[in-house]
């Protein structure tokens, strides 16, 4: 449903320059509830008690055309997870300067995937939620403005994207609630898309320069820097390479999907490469296949890796003074370790239209992380036991609507 109402005091605004704006209002809500089949680890906020907020967010967008090609369009979302805070993922201004340029400046989805531009509309893919191994950026928006090109080329049509911006955030929370303080700056990417008859073609690359803080490594850094005597230069040599202060990051993209209306097929790979510090390098890929029958219902089944690595080598710095430093060699090591995860999963599921703009979603997902040689550890999971096997299953109904 779409609703159109005139917004009196924009009216007279606009008046002297011979326009009126009309602001479209439309949206989309998801309700989701699911339990994990253990109760030693905690999954986004599932346990083994029934959690509904992980999956469930609503919002509201408005589009207000105004003159010569201008537009102003503004998103609010309130996710569940959240405790249903409202925040501005999308607040631009639009100029289309012709029917191949777009220009658009504010507040902008992070185009980082292929989901990206509708990543929480749930009625828009399959999937109660994108692979997690995959969409694991921990933030969707930036501040900062790009340039769209479409046009026809032969049979296909083609889209080009590019962008500048920052992004930044004090206690940003990643998938595995672990939270630091986070400053991207200059993030730049490009963006090409294919599309020809159901067939959709995706590559992108995106690079920025990165500080990120979290309590647990300052603790680690000021205690490298405080060592005493001629440890100090070894020290502080292991703490520069650990630091994550205006290192380079680049991302890497490609996705694939096939769609002709009874069945689809998509993947999509992924690779965050760090320049040298503790932050993760990371690979993720995920496939996925279904099948539509009887107009309503559809039964998918996807698999997901994610491969989570860092250098070797941190402490050797420190290693020419054991055994005195062998406290500090087994904190940095040990920290570089447990960043080492695996984690890989597959998901079945079964989806049914219960009407043009609502659906309802059954799923199930296997779970299996691991890190270091063979050593089962959190991956993704949070407030995990000691002794948990790295194995886990999640059970999630949600319920999709767009208006």
């Amino acid at each position: 449903m779409k609703v159109r109402i005139t917004a009196p005091a924009l009216a007279v605004l606009l008046a002297s320059a011979g326009a009126q704006a009309e602001v479209q209002f439309n949206g989309f809500l998801s309700v989701g509830a699911g339990v994990l089949d253990t109760d030693e680890a905690q999954y986004l906020e599932y346990s083994d008690e029934v959690d509904f907020r992980s999956d469930s967010v609503f919002a509201l967008q408005a589009n207000a055309p105004l003159s010569d090609g201008f537009s102003v369009t503004g998103q609010i979302v309130a996710r569940g997870q959240d405790d249903y805070d409202a925040v501005v993922e999308w607040a631009f201004l639009s100029y289309a300067l012709n029917d191949h340029w777009t220009f658009r400046g504010g507040r902008l989805r992070t185009p980082f995937y292929m989901y990206s531009d509708f990543l929480e509309v749930g009625f828009t893919y399959p999937w109660v939620r994108p692979p997690t191994e995959v969409y694991r950026v921990a933030f969707s928006s930036i501040d900062g403005v790009d340039a769209i090109y479409s046009t026809a080329l032969g049979d296909w049509d083609l889209s080009l994207q590019a962008y500048y911006g920052r992004y930044q955030k004090d206690d940003l929370e990643s998938i595995a609630r672990a939270k630091s303080d986070v400053d991207v700056r200059d993030l730049t990417g490009i963006v090409a898309t294919l599309e020809h008859e159901g067939l959709t073609l995706r590559a992108s690359y995106h690079q920025a320069d990165v500080d990120q803080e979290s309590a647990g490594l300052n603790t680690l850094l000021t205690a490298l820097r405080g060592l005493p005597g001629p440890i100090n230069a070894a020290g502080r040599a292991v703490a520069s390479d650990l630091e994550v202060i205006e290192r380079r990051a680049k991302f890497y993209e490609v996705g694939a999907k096939y769609d002709p209306g009874n069945y689809f097929l998509v993947a999509e790979w992924t690779s965050l490469d760090f320049e040298r510090s503790a932050a993760q390098d990371s690979v993720g890929w995920f496939a996925s296949g279904g099948v539509r029958f009887a107009e309503k219902n559809t039964i998918y089944v996807s698999y997901a890796e994610l491969d989570l690595d860092l250098e070797k080598g941190y402490s050797d710095p420190l290693r020419p003074f054991l055994p005195a430093t062998a406290p500090v060699v087994a904190a940095v090591d040990g920290a570089i370790i447990a960043s080492e995860r695996d984690q890989s999963s597959w998901t079945l599921g079964y989806r049914y239209d219960l009407s043009d703009s609502v659906d309802i979603k059954f799923e199930y997902q296997s779970f299996d992380t691991k890190t270091g040689p063979g050593i089962p550890t959190p991956g993704q999971f949070h407030d995990v036991e000691p002794g948990w096997d790295g194995e886990a299953g999640l059970f999630t109904i949600a319920v999709d609507a767009v208006f």
